[in-house]
């Protein structure tokens, strides 16, 4: 996936959004998730510090039953443990546990 630029080289649009989130986990998943989606962002991560996974949301669609008009067609649900690579630097492999604050 190339990143959009402009003619200076400079990223226009942003390819992934990260969020860390506790408190505000539902609000973050059913709000912002619909909007990014809406925004026509490829690759939404939501670190849930609550049960420490990865939710993965890559794919937006049109899904007339969002509040957007839009949602992920792809959510995954990744575990201390896995790999995850961003589709827009598929070489740079993150194990998740280093997604996460030492207890």
């Amino acid at each position: 996936m190339d990143t959009p630029t402009n003619a200076a080289g400079r990223p226009t649009h942003a390819v992934l959004i990260i969020e860390v989130t506790e408190s505000s986990l539902t609000y973050d998943r059913d709000h912002k998730g619909p909007l990014y989606a809406a925004a026509g962002i490829g690759e939404y991560w939501l670190i849930n510090l609550r049960e420490r996974c990865l939710e993965l949301y890559r794919q937006p669609v049109p899904d007339p039953a969002s509040f957007s008009g839009w949602s992920y067609q792809d959510r995954q649900v990744l575990l201390e443990g896995d790999r995850v690579n961003p589709l827009a630097a598929p070489d740079i492999g993150r194990v998740i546990d280093r997604l996460f604050p030492s207890i």
